[in-house]
């Protein structure tokens, strides 16, 4: 007796599933890359000099900003869209209380959503799960 063979109809190479993962594969790596890097002291303040942007590093920093952000903005977008989603659902499910809603919003919509040169040079801080600020709590 011979089985039938059975096939998949979900596509192995690209299409929309594939590229989905990688989208949550960077999702994952940069979350888990910037997490640890919060707990260095930032460098010293001739590291972060203005004039910087004419030099052939500062250029550099300004392209790997650029490039960088390309991949890094649509991840936190997709971030804070879920975060909101599930900041609302939150609200309703507990009858309109607004602390249990703001402790999902505030770490999934605040934080760094494009990537300055100051970010890749670790000036500041790159905050993929923002902190609320305290003017708004």
């Amino acid at each position: 007796m011979k089985f039938p063979e059975v096939t998949s109809r979900m596509p192995v190479k690209g299409g929309r599933f594939r590229s989905s993962g990688r989208v949550l594969l960077a999702v994952l790596v940069i979350s888990g890359a910037v997490e640890p890097c919060r707990a260095e002291a930032p460098p010293p303040a001739s590291a972060c000099a203005p004039d910087a942007e004419t030099t052939a590093e500062g250029i550099g920093l300004q392209a790997a900003s650029v490039v960088s952000s390309v991949f890094y903005l649509p991840a936190k977008s997709v971030m804070a869209l879920a975060g909101g989603l599930a900041g609302g659902i939150a609200y309703a499910f507990s009858l309109g209380n607004l602390e249990i809603a703001e402790g999902v919003w505030g770490p999934s919509v605040y934080g760094t959503y494009l990537l300055t040169p100051e970010h890749l040079s670790g000036c500041k801080p790159i905050e993929f799960f923002g902190t609320v600020p305290t003017a708004a709590r």
